[in-house]
Protein backbone atom coordinates (compact mmCIF):
# COMPACT_ATOMS: atom_id res chain seq x y z
CA UNK A 1 0.00 0.00 0.00
CA UNK A 2 2.51 2.75 1.14
CA UNK A 3 4.53 2.01 -2.55
CA UNK A 4 1.83 2.21 -4.30
CA UNK A 5 0.94 5.86 -2.62
CA UNK A 6 4.81 6.40 -3.37
CA UNK A 7 4.26 5.86 -7.36
CA UNK A 8 1.13 7.91 -7.46
CA UNK A 9 2.70 10.81 -5.28
CA UNK A 10 5.91 10.58 -7.70
CA UNK A 11 4.29 10.46 -10.87
CA UNK A 12 2.04 13.10 -10.11
CA UNK A 13 4.90 15.60 -8.94
CA UNK A 14 6.85 14.70 -12.35
CA UNK A 15 3.57 15.37 -13.78
CA UNK A 16 3.55 18.90 -11.67
CA UNK A 17 7.05 19.69 -12.63
CA UNK A 18 6.08 18.93 -16.44
CA UNK A 19 3.31 21.27 -16.37
CA UNK A 20 5.15 24.02 -14.94
CA UNK A 21 7.61 23.83 -17.93
CA UNK A 22 4.60 24.27 -19.73
CA UNK A 23 3.93 27.54 -18.30
CA UNK A 24 5.33 29.87 -21.32
CA UNK A 25 3.30 27.30 -23.88
CA UNK A 26 -0.84 27.42 -22.43
CA UNK A 27 -2.87 24.67 -23.96
CA UNK A 28 -6.59 24.24 -23.64
CA UNK A 29 -9.07 26.29 -21.48
CA UNK A 30 -10.69 25.73 -18.02
CA UNK A 31 -13.65 28.12 -17.57
CA UNK A 32 -15.85 28.11 -14.44
CA UNK A 33 -18.50 30.47 -13.81
CA UNK A 34 -21.65 30.40 -11.35
CA UNK A 35 -22.85 33.41 -12.47
CA UNK A 36 -21.28 35.93 -10.16
CA UNK A 37 -18.04 35.38 -10.97
CA UNK A 38 -15.64 33.72 -13.41
CA UNK A 39 -12.40 31.93 -13.57
CA UNK A 40 -11.18 31.72 -17.27
CA UNK A 41 -7.21 30.07 -17.81
CA UNK A 42 -5.67 27.62 -19.79
CA UNK A 43 -5.61 24.13 -19.07
CA UNK A 44 -1.96 23.49 -17.67
CA UNK A 45 -1.99 26.62 -15.78
CA UNK A 46 -4.92 25.39 -13.86
CA UNK A 47 -3.79 22.02 -13.05
CA UNK A 48 -0.67 23.92 -11.57
CA UNK A 49 -2.87 25.82 -9.42
CA UNK A 50 -5.27 22.94 -8.35
CA UNK A 51 -2.76 19.69 -8.03
CA UNK A 52 -0.58 22.16 -5.08
CA UNK A 53 -4.47 22.94 -3.40
CA UNK A 54 -5.50 19.23 -3.72
CA UNK A 55 -2.13 18.38 -1.91
CA UNK A 56 -2.55 20.65 0.70
CA UNK A 57 -6.28 19.87 1.33
CA UNK A 58 -5.31 16.26 1.70
CA UNK A 59 -2.77 16.75 4.10
CA UNK A 60 -4.75 18.99 6.15
CA UNK A 61 -7.72 16.63 6.77
CA UNK A 62 -5.78 13.77 7.11
CA UNK A 63 -3.64 15.98 10.15
CA UNK A 64 -7.67 17.16 11.26
CA UNK A 65 -8.72 13.37 11.40
CA UNK A 66 -5.74 12.10 13.20
CA UNK A 67 -5.99 14.93 16.06
CA UNK A 68 -9.62 13.95 15.93
CA UNK A 69 -8.94 10.29 16.52
CA UNK A 70 -5.89 10.88 18.69
CA UNK A 71 -7.34 10.34 22.26
CA UNK A 72 -9.33 8.00 21.17
CA UNK A 73 -6.07 6.15 19.99
CA UNK A 74 -4.19 6.99 23.24
CA UNK A 75 -6.89 5.35 25.06
CA UNK A 76 -7.00 2.34 23.20
CA UNK A 77 -3.05 2.42 23.61
CA UNK A 78 -3.60 2.64 27.14
CA UNK A 79 -6.07 -0.24 27.50
CA UNK A 80 -3.90 -2.74 25.27
CA UNK A 81 -0.82 -1.67 27.76
CA UNK A 82 -2.75 -2.25 31.37
CA UNK A 83 -4.60 -5.40 29.77
CA UNK A 84 -0.46 -6.72 28.46
CA UNK A 85 0.07 -5.82 32.20
CA UNK A 86 -2.85 -7.51 33.70
CA UNK A 87 -1.74 -10.54 31.86
CA UNK A 88 2.02 -10.79 32.95
CA UNK A 89 0.81 -10.32 36.56
CA UNK A 90 -1.68 -13.35 35.55
CA UNK A 91 0.92 -15.33 34.80
CA UNK A 92 2.73 -14.61 38.00
CA UNK A 93 -0.21 -15.16 40.43
CA UNK A 94 -0.49 -18.77 38.53
CA UNK A 95 3.04 -19.40 39.33
CA UNK A 96 2.77 -18.27 43.20
CA UNK A 97 -0.51 -20.03 43.07
CA UNK A 98 1.27 -23.50 41.94
CA UNK A 99 4.31 -22.92 44.26
CA UNK A 100 2.17 -22.29 47.37
CA UNK A 101 2.70 -19.08 47.81
CA UNK A 102 -0.46 -18.00 48.80
CA UNK A 103 -0.21 -14.56 49.93
CA UNK A 104 1.95 -12.97 47.51
CA UNK A 105 -0.46 -15.07 44.51
CA UNK A 106 -3.53 -13.36 46.29
CA UNK A 107 -1.71 -10.21 46.17
CA UNK A 108 -0.71 -10.77 41.77
CA UNK A 109 -4.04 -12.52 40.59
CA UNK A 110 -5.71 -8.95 41.94
CA UNK A 111 -3.44 -6.50 40.21
CA UNK A 112 -4.97 -4.51 37.15
CA UNK A 113 -7.65 -6.91 37.66
CA UNK A 114 -10.02 -4.36 36.11
CA UNK A 115 -7.92 -4.19 33.04
CA UNK A 116 -7.50 -8.46 33.10
CA UNK A 117 -9.12 -10.10 29.51
CA UNK A 118 -10.44 -12.65 32.69
CA UNK A 119 -11.46 -11.03 35.45
CA UNK A 120 -13.45 -14.17 36.58
CA UNK A 121 -10.28 -16.53 36.51
CA UNK A 122 -8.22 -13.90 38.26
CA UNK A 123 -10.72 -13.80 41.39
CA UNK A 124 -11.58 -17.54 41.12
CA UNK A 125 -7.86 -17.91 41.72
CA UNK A 126 -7.82 -15.68 44.10
CA UNK A 127 -10.73 -17.28 45.88
CA UNK A 128 -8.55 -20.06 46.39
CA UNK A 129 -5.36 -18.39 47.54
CA UNK A 130 -7.12 -16.54 49.77
CA UNK A 131 -8.99 -19.88 51.09
CA UNK A 132 -5.54 -21.42 51.28
CA UNK A 133 -4.66 -18.94 54.11
CA UNK A 134 -8.21 -19.73 56.10
CA UNK A 135 -9.35 -16.12 55.10
CA UNK A 136 -13.01 -16.96 54.10
CA UNK A 137 -14.50 -13.57 54.18
CA UNK A 138 -11.86 -12.48 51.24
CA UNK A 139 -13.02 -15.73 49.92
CA UNK A 140 -16.20 -15.43 49.47
CA UNK A 141 -15.98 -11.50 48.51
CA UNK A 142 -14.06 -12.41 45.84
CA UNK A 143 -16.66 -14.69 44.73
CA UNK A 144 -19.25 -12.53 45.13
CA UNK A 145 -17.42 -10.21 42.74
CA UNK A 146 -16.49 -13.19 40.27
CA UNK A 147 -20.79 -13.18 40.39
CA UNK A 148 -20.86 -9.69 40.15
CA UNK A 149 -18.94 -8.94 36.30
CA UNK A 150 -19.78 -12.55 35.13
CA UNK A 151 -23.51 -13.38 36.04
CA UNK A 152 -23.62 -15.90 32.95
CA UNK A 153 -21.01 -18.00 35.10
CA UNK A 154 -22.97 -18.55 38.17
CA UNK A 155 -22.97 -22.29 37.93
CA UNK A 156 -18.97 -22.47 37.47
CA UNK A 157 -18.36 -19.84 40.32
CA UNK A 158 -20.77 -21.57 42.62
CA UNK A 159 -19.21 -25.37 41.88
CA UNK A 160 -15.99 -23.55 42.94
CA UNK A 161 -17.29 -21.77 46.03
CA UNK A 162 -18.89 -25.05 46.85
CA UNK A 163 -15.73 -26.96 46.50
CA UNK A 164 -13.87 -25.06 48.48
CA UNK A 165 -16.20 -24.90 52.05
CA UNK A 166 -16.47 -28.72 51.12
CA UNK A 167 -12.67 -28.70 51.68
CA UNK A 168 -12.38 -26.17 54.54
CA UNK A 169 -15.20 -28.45 56.42
CA UNK A 170 -17.90 -26.11 55.91
CA UNK A 171 -20.57 -28.87 54.96
CA UNK A 172 -23.64 -27.02 56.30
CA UNK A 173 -22.70 -23.81 54.13
CA UNK A 174 -21.37 -26.29 51.03
CA UNK A 175 -24.69 -28.29 51.14
CA UNK A 176 -26.66 -24.60 50.85
CA UNK A 177 -24.32 -23.84 47.91
CA UNK A 178 -25.52 -26.58 45.58
CA UNK A 179 -29.29 -27.66 46.65
CA UNK A 180 -29.09 -23.90 45.45
CA UNK A 181 -27.04 -24.87 42.16
CA UNK A 182 -29.23 -28.09 41.95
CA UNK A 183 -32.77 -26.12 41.67
CA UNK A 184 -31.23 -24.66 38.60
CA UNK A 185 -29.38 -27.51 37.24
CA UNK A 186 -30.79 -30.87 38.76
CA UNK A 187 -29.26 -33.06 36.32
CA UNK A 188 -25.90 -31.71 36.50
CA UNK A 189 -22.93 -34.12 37.17
CA UNK A 190 -20.70 -32.41 39.32
CA UNK A 191 -23.42 -30.77 41.34
CA UNK A 192 -24.41 -34.66 42.30
CA UNK A 193 -20.69 -35.40 42.75
CA UNK A 194 -20.25 -32.48 45.47
CA UNK A 195 -23.72 -32.75 46.62
CA UNK A 196 -22.97 -36.77 47.52
CA UNK A 197 -19.38 -36.04 49.19
CA UNK A 198 -21.15 -33.27 51.14
CA UNK A 199 -23.87 -35.85 52.62
CA UNK A 200 -21.36 -38.44 53.14
CA UNK A 201 -19.23 -35.93 55.30
CA UNK A 202 -22.13 -34.57 56.76
CA UNK A 203 -23.56 -38.33 57.63
CA UNK A 204 -26.78 -37.31 55.85
CA UNK A 205 -27.69 -41.25 54.50
CA UNK A 206 -30.66 -40.91 53.95
CA UNK A 207 -30.78 -38.33 51.56
CA UNK A 208 -27.45 -39.36 50.30
CA UNK A 209 -29.12 -42.58 49.57
CA UNK A 210 -32.03 -40.61 47.66
CA UNK A 211 -29.59 -39.66 44.88
CA UNK A 212 -27.57 -43.09 45.23
CA UNK A 213 -29.94 -44.13 41.85
CA UNK A 214 -29.39 -40.67 39.93
CA UNK A 215 -25.39 -41.31 40.69
CA UNK A 216 -25.57 -45.10 39.42
CA UNK A 217 -27.97 -44.12 36.20
CA UNK A 218 -25.92 -41.01 35.35
CA UNK A 219 -22.79 -43.16 35.81
CA UNK A 220 -21.20 -40.04 37.93
CA UNK A 221 -19.03 -42.12 39.49
CA UNK A 222 -16.51 -45.24 38.44
CA UNK A 223 -18.10 -48.48 39.55
CA UNK A 224 -16.27 -49.19 42.40
CA UNK A 225 -16.11 -46.30 44.12
CA UNK A 226 -20.04 -46.24 43.58
CA UNK A 227 -20.36 -49.63 45.34
CA UNK A 228 -18.18 -48.78 47.84
CA UNK A 229 -20.17 -45.33 48.84
CA UNK A 230 -23.24 -48.07 48.23
CA UNK A 231 -22.53 -50.21 50.86
CA UNK A 232 -21.07 -47.06 53.44
CA UNK A 233 -24.57 -44.97 52.62
CA UNK A 234 -26.59 -48.61 53.79
CA UNK A 235 -24.65 -49.06 56.47
CA UNK A 236 -24.44 -46.49 58.02
CA UNK A 237 -28.08 -46.18 57.28
CA UNK A 238 -28.56 -49.11 59.16
CA UNK A 239 -26.91 -47.95 62.22
CA UNK A 240 -28.61 -44.30 62.44
CA UNK A 241 -32.16 -45.89 62.65
CA UNK A 242 -30.31 -48.78 65.04
CA UNK A 243 -29.69 -45.53 67.36
CA UNK A 244 -32.46 -43.25 66.72
CA UNK A 245 -36.13 -44.00 68.13
CA UNK A 246 -37.72 -44.52 64.37
CA UNK A 247 -41.44 -45.36 63.84
CA UNK A 248 -39.83 -48.12 61.44
CA UNK A 249 -38.61 -50.85 63.09
CA UNK A 250 -35.09 -51.51 61.87
CA UNK A 251 -36.09 -54.96 60.23
CA UNK A 252 -38.39 -52.96 57.78
CA UNK A 253 -35.80 -50.29 56.87
CA UNK A 254 -33.94 -53.53 55.67
CA UNK A 255 -36.93 -54.93 54.14
CA UNK A 256 -36.62 -51.55 52.26
CA UNK A 257 -33.60 -52.00 50.85
CA UNK A 258 -32.82 -52.90 47.36
CA UNK A 259 -32.52 -56.49 47.15
CA UNK A 260 -29.28 -56.49 45.84
CA UNK A 261 -28.22 -54.84 49.26
CA UNK A 262 -29.46 -57.29 51.31
CA UNK A 263 -27.79 -59.79 49.20
CA UNK A 264 -24.24 -58.26 50.12
CA UNK A 265 -22.58 -59.57 52.86
CA UNK A 266 -20.89 -56.68 54.04
CA UNK A 267 -24.14 -54.57 54.60
CA UNK A 268 -25.63 -58.35 56.29
CA UNK A 269 -23.20 -58.13 58.87
CA UNK A 270 -23.87 -54.40 60.07
CA UNK A 271 -27.39 -55.02 59.88
CA UNK A 272 -27.14 -58.61 62.23
CA UNK A 273 -24.92 -56.49 64.61
CA UNK A 274 -27.69 -54.15 64.62
CA UNK A 275 -30.25 -56.98 65.59
CA UNK A 276 -27.83 -58.09 68.26
CA UNK A 277 -27.80 -54.52 69.96
CA UNK A 278 -31.34 -54.52 69.69
CA UNK A 279 -34.40 -55.26 72.17
CA UNK A 280 -34.87 -58.25 69.34
CA UNK A 281 -31.99 -59.96 69.04
CA UNK A 282 -32.85 -63.01 67.67
CA UNK A 283 -34.78 -61.59 64.69
CA UNK A 284 -30.93 -61.84 63.22
CA UNK A 285 -31.25 -65.74 62.78
CA UNK A 286 -33.11 -65.91 59.69
CA UNK A 287 -31.34 -64.00 57.55
CA UNK A 288 -28.04 -65.40 58.63
CA UNK A 289 -29.15 -68.74 57.82
CA UNK A 290 -30.68 -67.93 54.49
CA UNK A 291 -26.95 -66.29 53.57
CA UNK A 292 -25.04 -69.03 54.86
CA UNK A 293 -26.75 -71.16 52.91
CA UNK A 294 -26.40 -70.34 49.94
CA UNK A 295 -22.88 -68.10 50.53
CA UNK A 296 -20.29 -68.80 53.05
CA UNK A 297 -18.56 -66.61 55.18
CA UNK A 298 -16.66 -66.63 58.49
CA UNK A 299 -17.56 -63.54 60.37
CA UNK A 300 -21.45 -64.01 60.05
CA UNK A 301 -20.97 -67.80 61.23
CA UNK A 302 -19.08 -66.11 64.45
CA UNK A 303 -22.17 -63.84 64.48
CA UNK A 304 -24.69 -66.70 64.31
CA UNK A 305 -23.42 -68.33 67.44
CA UNK A 306 -23.92 -64.85 69.26
CA UNK A 307 -27.58 -64.49 67.87
CA UNK A 308 -29.06 -64.96 71.90
CA UNK A 309 -32.65 -65.85 72.82
CA UNK A 310 -32.97 -67.92 69.66
CA UNK A 311 -33.93 -72.25 69.82
CA UNK A 312 -30.14 -73.44 70.39
CA UNK A 313 -31.14 -76.99 69.35
CA UNK A 314 -32.37 -75.52 65.57
CA UNK A 315 -29.23 -73.62 65.85
CA UNK A 316 -26.72 -76.44 66.49
CA UNK A 317 -28.67 -78.74 64.16
CA UNK A 318 -28.69 -75.95 60.56
CA UNK A 319 -24.74 -75.45 61.66
CA UNK A 320 -24.13 -79.54 61.47
CA UNK A 321 -25.53 -79.68 58.63
CA UNK A 322 -22.87 -77.29 57.22
CA UNK A 323 -20.39 -79.16 58.30
CA UNK A 324 -20.91 -81.67 54.99
CA UNK A 325 -19.50 -78.30 52.98
CA UNK A 326 -17.19 -76.27 55.34
CA UNK A 327 -15.49 -79.13 57.35
CA UNK A 328 -12.08 -77.05 57.40
CA UNK A 329 -13.78 -73.71 58.62
CA UNK A 330 -12.60 -73.40 62.39
CA UNK A 331 -15.05 -70.51 62.73
CA UNK A 332 -17.43 -73.12 62.26
CA UNK A 333 -16.34 -75.56 64.99
CA UNK A 334 -15.96 -72.97 67.30
CA UNK A 335 -19.89 -71.47 66.54
CA UNK A 336 -20.63 -75.61 67.20
CA UNK A 337 -19.20 -75.52 70.25
CA UNK A 338 -20.47 -72.79 71.76
CA UNK A 339 -24.02 -73.70 71.05
CA UNK A 340 -22.96 -77.33 72.54
CA UNK A 341 -21.99 -75.51 76.16
CA UNK A 342 -24.91 -73.60 75.63
CA UNK A 343 -27.00 -76.97 76.27
CA UNK A 344 -24.46 -78.10 78.63
CA UNK A 345 -22.91 -80.78 75.70
CA UNK A 346 -19.54 -80.70 77.80
CA UNK A 347 -18.00 -83.62 75.78
CA UNK A 348 -19.33 -82.83 72.48
CA UNK A 349 -18.33 -78.79 72.76
CA UNK A 350 -14.81 -79.75 74.21
CA UNK A 351 -14.39 -81.90 70.52
CA UNK A 352 -15.35 -78.88 68.53
CA UNK A 353 -13.08 -76.56 70.38
CA UNK A 354 -10.01 -78.55 70.07
CA UNK A 355 -10.79 -79.33 66.36
CA UNK A 356 -11.58 -75.81 65.85
CA UNK A 357 -7.93 -74.89 67.41
CA UNK A 358 -6.42 -77.71 65.80
CA UNK A 359 -7.90 -76.34 62.41
CA UNK A 360 -6.54 -72.59 63.31
CA UNK A 361 -5.56 -71.71 67.08
CA UNK A 362 -7.42 -68.49 68.07
CA UNK A 363 -7.71 -66.77 71.68
CA UNK A 364 -11.74 -67.17 72.08
CA UNK A 365 -11.44 -70.53 71.61
CA UNK A 366 -8.51 -71.09 74.14
CA UNK A 367 -10.40 -68.50 76.75
CA UNK A 368 -13.84 -70.76 76.27
CA UNK A 369 -11.90 -73.94 76.01
CA UNK A 370 -10.33 -73.06 79.50
CA UNK A 371 -13.11 -72.18 80.89
CA UNK A 372 -15.24 -75.19 79.73
CA UNK A 373 -12.04 -77.47 81.63
CA UNK A 374 -12.55 -75.57 84.70
CA UNK A 375 -16.05 -76.58 84.81
CA UNK A 376 -15.09 -79.83 84.33
CA UNK A 377 -12.69 -79.78 87.29
CA UNK A 378 -9.63 -79.91 84.75
CA UNK A 379 -7.96 -77.24 86.51
CA UNK A 380 -3.97 -77.83 85.19
CA UNK A 381 -5.76 -78.58 81.70
CA UNK A 382 -7.84 -75.49 81.93
CA UNK A 383 -4.57 -73.11 83.28
CA UNK A 384 -2.66 -74.64 79.88
CA UNK A 385 -5.33 -73.34 77.85
CA UNK A 386 -5.46 -69.77 79.40
CA UNK A 387 -1.40 -69.86 78.95
CA UNK A 388 -1.89 -70.99 75.04
CA UNK A 389 -4.22 -68.61 74.66
CA UNK A 390 -1.98 -65.28 76.39
CA UNK A 391 0.63 -66.37 74.53
CA UNK A 392 -1.55 -65.93 71.19
CA UNK A 393 -2.55 -62.52 72.55
CA UNK A 394 0.72 -61.11 73.08
CA UNK A 395 2.25 -62.62 69.47
CA UNK A 396 -0.81 -60.78 68.11
CA UNK A 397 -0.33 -57.47 70.00
CA UNK A 398 3.60 -57.49 69.15
CA UNK A 399 2.62 -58.10 65.28
CA UNK A 400 0.39 -55.23 65.23
CA UNK A 401 2.93 -53.00 67.00
CA UNK A 402 5.41 -54.30 64.98
CA UNK A 403 2.81 -53.30 61.81
CA UNK A 404 2.31 -49.85 62.99
CA UNK A 405 5.39 -48.92 63.62
CA UNK A 406 6.78 -49.89 60.26
CA UNK A 407 3.57 -47.74 58.60
CA UNK A 408 4.64 -44.72 60.63
CA UNK A 409 8.26 -45.30 59.70
CA UNK A 410 7.37 -45.70 56.05
CA UNK A 411 5.21 -42.86 56.17
CA UNK A 412 7.59 -40.39 57.90
CA UNK A 413 10.38 -41.46 55.35
CA UNK A 414 8.16 -40.85 52.24
CA UNK A 415 7.30 -36.67 53.93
Amino acid sequence: MNRRLLLITLALILALLWLIGQWQQPFGLVFITNGKWTFENSLNRSLIIALPLFFISYFLIRLSLKLWRAPREWRRHNRRRHTEKARRFLVKGLIALSEGDWATSERLLLRNVQSSETPLLNYLLAARAAQQQNADSRRDMYLQKASTITPEANLAIGLTQAELQLQHGQYEQALATLNHLREHTPKHQHVLKLISRAYSNFGEWRKLADILPALRSQKILPDEKLLLLERQTYAELLRSVAKSPATLSLEQHWEALPKQYREDVEILRVYVQCLLASPDPQLAERPVREFLNKEWDEDLVRLYALIPDADTNKQLETTEQWLKDQGRSPMLYLSLARFSARLQQWGRARVYYERSIELKASIDAYAELGDLLETLGEADSAFECYRKGLQLFTADSKRRNYNRRTLADFRNSTL
